[in-house]
């Protein structure tokens, strides 16, 4: 059963969020496609602030294009943007943790059919297909009808690990072209994909948040201090020099709190 969505909290001391349910994993385990080491939607950092705007953007986006793109350096907090995300957003995850092992296009379509013998069966059989848009299409098309009665988001985190695949291209493209109404796409990456994303941009057909969106402002670098009990002062003089980075911030907080 997809997660119940919940409504954004709009007031100040809900908007922190310390994560230590076991409620909330049962939650996560029951709101997924597939289950493998690779497919586990990850845990929120002990100390986190919700970013409610952010939420709203990508939603808005999802429902309008289907498919999102999240553009930003490490430590910018696209995977905890994305996390906190999908606990909330009313659809069945499937979270993919790409590596560089990912760009044998076997262990990439693995992904998609780890727990379902009958979708396995018919990927394999498009395998052979010579044709890698078609059989992309294919994939996709057969994992919307095997999950038909679902609204389904495939989270792909690390995408830039797979760019060099001789297959990425039409990978992306048939993501962005897919006639699927129940599979929504939303994709993390360090850099912009080797192809010219500005043209879906324009066609209305792709959703970009770009790094710049991501960076922390001083008030929610402030909300982090407060959880944290640091000294509001120096906390926003060690801000100043993160650059707005989330995940270089918190890392500079904890040195000072000795927790490495």
């Amino acid at each position: 059963m997809p997660v119940r969505l919940l409504p954004y909290e709009e007031d100040f001391p809900n908007r922190l969020t310390r994560d230590h349910s076991s409620s909330a994993s049962k939650n996560q385990t029951n709101n997924r496609i597939a289950h493998s080491q690779k497919t586990t939607i990850p845990d929120l950092p002990e100390y986190f602030v919700r970013r409610n705007h952010l939420n709203c953007l990508i939603e808005e986006m999802l429902e309008k294009f289907r498919n999102v793109l999240i553009l930003g350096r490490s430590g910018t907090g696209k995977t905890s943007l994305a996390t906190d995300f999908c606990k909330t957003y009313q659809a069945k995850t499937l979270w993919i943790n790409l590596t560089f092992s990912d760009k044998k296009l076997s262990n990439f379509l693995n992904h998609f059919s780890d727990e379902n013998d009958k979708l396995k069966k018919k990927i394999k059989s498009v395998r052979k297909l010579d044709n890698l848009t078609k059989l992309f299409e294919d994939c996709f098309l057969l994992l919307a009808e095997e999950t038909r009665r679902d609204q389904n988001l495939i989270v792909l985190d690390n995408l830039h690990k797979i760019y060099e695949a001789d297959w990425f291209q039409d990978f992306f493209k048939s993501i962005v072209y897919s006639m699927s109404d129940n599979l929504q796409f939303m994709m993390l990456s360090r850099s912009n994909p080797p192809l010219p994303t500005w043209r879906f941009r324009s066609k209305q057909m792709l959703g970009v948040i770009e790094e710049s969106t991501l960076l922390f402002t001083k008030e929610e670098a402030a909300e982090f201090l407060i959880a944290r009990g640091f000294d509001m002062k120096m906390g926003l003089q060690i801000y100043e020099q993160s650059n707005g980075k989330i995940g270089r911030f918190s890392k500079l907080i904890e040195s000072r709190l000795g927790n490495p």
